[in-house]
């Protein structure tokens, strides 16, 4: 067991943090990219190395779900130079291992900026354990200044256990068709 004195990992939140959040979106149009490695993450049960393993130190590592029966993994970050009143996509980049297990139900992805909160189902079941799997959603930024977008991926309504899952990174970038849907 690790030999932290929580069994659940709390992200960077010191000066490293910066090594883990990377990315930023630019003043004048609020395009860019801000990429989240899995150390800048809240894990439940991430502590404790027999349910998870994250390599605290390099972001080319992904944390891996060995088992749990409660999956919740969150984060937050502050959202600079976004446009108000814009549509941004925010995406887990996900696999699954070939011993993957217990994914027959799905899971959750939530985005929430001011008061506005939104999920959505995924199933992760489809992934072939051969390609990239990303759980998205679109949130829109409203017309907070500087929002603070929290965002997770959560199983823990089932109760049932499950394993296998390598989490590379979240993505945070402007919706691709939010300029296509304007103009029709």
């Amino acid at each position: 067991m690790s030999s932290s004195s929580s069994p659940h990992y709390r992200g960077t939140k010191s000066t490293d943090k910066e090594k883990f959040i990377q990315g930023q979106f630019k003043p004048e149009d609020g395009q860019g990219q801000m990429i989240i490695y899995p150390q800048a993450l809240d894990i439940i049960w991430g502590g404790d190395d027999r349910y998870w393993k994250i390599n605290k130190e390099t972001k080319e590592v992904a944390a891996e779900l060995v088992q749990v029966c409660w999956l919740e993994v969150t984060g937050s970050c502050d959202l600079k130079n976004v446009k108000e009143n814009t549509e941004y996509k925010l995406e887990f980049e996900v696999d699954l291992k070939p011993d993957a297990f217990g994914w027959n139900n799905p899971v959750y992805v939530m985005a929430k900026v001011g008061d506005s909160r939104k999920w959505k189902k995924f199933d992760l079941s489809r992934n072939d354990g051969k390609s990239q799997t990303k759980p998205a959603i679109v949130f829109n930024t409203g017309k907070v200044k500087d929002p603070k977008l929290t965002f997770g991926l959560y199983d823990i309504w089932t109760g049932r256990w499950k394993g296998g899952l390598l989490i590379r990174k979240v993505i945070i970038s402007p919706n691709k068709t939010e300029g296509q849907t304007s103009n029709t």
